[in-house]
């Protein structure tokens, strides 16, 4: 019986982990959106100047961690898909194919080697998603002080 509660502790955490991790990419998103916007709203007038290369470098960083934010989320999406489809298999729930320990063993072997690949994509986004937001809050940086110099 411990075990049983032990697995479902685990279930628990796991499925905090997942939408704490899902509201950071959310939230970065929402981050990268807004500084474009503030961005695009502090240069309205301005002419088109040299050190404004480095706040076209910002938005493109933060166009690049808000594609990898969303690759990351979709990838999630396909993730769980899987695991639902192979449940539904093991359970019987998928028409013309019955449960047997041969259905079982290749339903594993299959969703297993899919769910390692969308991990491993979506550690890759998680990570540059992160990546190009600071780059793109750093060179911001770079072109705010750039700009006050000049």
């Amino acid at each position: 019986m411990e075990e049983s509660n032990s697995y479902q502790t685990q279930l628990v955490i796991q499925k905090q982990i997942r939408d704490q991790q899902n509201k950071f990419v959310y939230y970065i998103i929402a981050l990268c959106v807004a500084s474009i916007g503030f961005t695009v709203n502090q240069t309205l007038g301005q002419r088109l100047n040299y050190y404004h290369i480095l706040l076209g470098f910002s938005i493109g960083s933060w166009v690049a961690s808000i594609y990898c934010g969303l690759q990351f989320l979709q990838i999630m999406m396909k993730v769980l898909i899987a695991n639902n489809d192979y449940f539904d298999l093991i359970r019987g729930n998928v028409e013309n194919i019955e449960p047997s320990k041969l259905v079982y063993d290749t339903a594993k072997e299959v969703i297993s080697e899919k769910v390692e690949k969308y991990s491993k994509r979506t550690i890759k986004n998680f990570k540059w998603q992160q990546i190009f937001f600071f780059i793109g809050l750093i060179t911001f940086l770079g072109w705010h002080i750039t700009q006050m110099i000049f």
